[in-house]
């Protein structure tokens, strides 16, 4: 009879033992997956409805390519350390210093898992209504689906990789099938034809940034799925099979039945060309593909504020904090908040980055763990000066790379790497 325990070991503490790491192509699949998401959909239908499909796909192309490169250094750290993001980040920001970022990132989180779960439940029943004439209460089918996703994530990498495996090549046919029904009797010319509103994006740069601006929070915390790459190049493998071709082909399929219809959702245009069903499990697998994600995340977060704790435990608090705080709060008032707070998240990759690549030079010991500072005043000041560039980039509208959560990444990543410079020197010196 086996002793391992019903519910998975998290490894919130220590590197992923070696038997259970998985290739390149699984982990792209859970990435995608993550990708498959209502929100998603409306950034791609929003890209190619402004842009028209010509610019709309160069802006996705463009925005594909970018994170893909930024995806492969934030994954590489994890498969090189095998640790997850807020083990990382205990090296640069320091043993108590690292527990106000671990905050930040699981309230931020949990706070995205709660509002995903309740848009959910509020698409579901307009679905149900239309399409099956059923009215069901959204709360009931957020609580349900709560559970489910809830469920799924304490039971660890193994689950999300089984869900991902079995989700995501049903979600891409559906998808592809969704498009299909909308596009067959419309040529390929004639949707190169219709042009874009230009309302909100003016431009290719503006519809890639928008892109980049939307994934940069995932891309930061990816070494909790990366840490389980066998090795580097699956974690090259995976943000190549997920940032730079899943994620563009969801972005890209979600938008182009705009084109047609001129509807911007693409679950009411899967609706009303009779595919209510299908519209009802795209929902379904897309929130909970993506939400066991955030779920996980945020209890490995969580873990590093409650270290006695099991993890059942904290993916079971996160989950519902989630939830109660986005239904006490309020979507529109709390959607504002999560979004200030997630402005903060970017620099934090520039940070760890950095430090893995430039200073520690791709190696990590038991003995950097053991003998990281308390505080990291370097890791902080680098943030703090990130943040404060990222205000003035959105009062001044000037920004370096025309993205300012990428600008704040380098930001962070430079002035970390200058301090640690010139502290060295000094201590030289002295």
């Amino acid at each position: 009879m086996s002793n391992q325990a019903p519910l998975a070991n998290n490894h919130a503490h220590e590197p992923v033992p070696e038997s259970e790491r998985v290739s390149g192509l699984r982990i792209g699949t859970i990435i995608i997956g993550i990708a498959i998401t209502l929100p998603a959909f409306m950034v791609g239908s929003s890209i190619i409805s402004s842009l028209g499909l010509m610019e709309g796909a160069s802006a996705i192309l463009i925005a594909g390519i970018v994170l893909t490169a930024v995806a492969s250094l934030t994954m590489l750290v994890g498969a090189h350390t095998h640790l997850s993001t807020y083990e990382i980040i205990h090296l640069t920001f320091g043993t108590k210093g690292s527990k106000v970022v671990s905050a930040l990132l699981a309230f931020t989180l949990f706070g995205w898992y709660g509002i995903t779960a309740i848009l959910f439940g509020q698409a579901a029943s307009e679905t149900l209504k239309s399409a099956l004439s059923l009215d069901v209460a959204g709360v009931w089918l957020m609580l349900g689906g709560s559970i489910l996703m809830i469920g799924t994530t304490i039971y660890g990498f193994r689950a999300i990789d089984k869900l991902s495996r079995l989700v995501v090549p049903l979600l891409g046919l559906t998808l592809l099938t969704a498009v299909w029904m909308v596009a067959k009797e419309t040529s390929l010319t004639l949707l190169l034809e219709v042009p874009g509103t230009a309302e909100g994006i003016t431009g290719i740069g503006a519809g890639a940034s928008l892109i980049i601006g939307s994934f940069m929070v995932g891309v930061t915390i990816l070494p909790d799925m990366s840490r389980f790459a066998r090795t580097p190049s699956d974690a090259v493998k995976g943000a190549v099979i997920s940032y730079g071709s899943g994620s563009q082909a969801v972005l890209l399929f979600a938008g182009i039945p705009v084109l047609i219809t001129g509807e911007n959702d693409l679950i009411v245009n899967m609706t009303a060309i009779g595919l209510g069903l299908p519209a009802l499990a795209v929902m379904l697998f897309a929130t909970w593909t993506t939400n066991v994600n955030n779920l996980y995340s945020s209890t490995l977060s969580v873990s590093q504020l409650l270290v006695k704790w099991p993890d059942w435990l904290a993916t079971v608090l996160a989950g519902v904090l989630g939830s109660v705080l986005a239904i006490v709060v309020g979507i529109e008032h709390f959607v504002s908040f999560l979004v200030f707070l997630s402005i903060a998240i970017p620099p934090i990759a520039g940070i760890y980055v950095t430090d893995f690549f430039l200073i520690r030079k791709l190696k990590i010991s038991p003995k950097d763990i053991s003998c990281a500072p308390t505080f990291g005043s370097h890791a902080f000041t680098a943030w703090v000066c990130a943040l404060l560039a990222g205000v003035w980039e959105t009062q001044s509208g000037y920004n370096i790379t025309g993205v300012t959560a990428l600008d704040m990444v380098l930001i962070s990543g430079v002035v970390f790497y200058c301090l640690f410079f010139f502290g060295q020197k000094a201590e030289q010196d002295g």
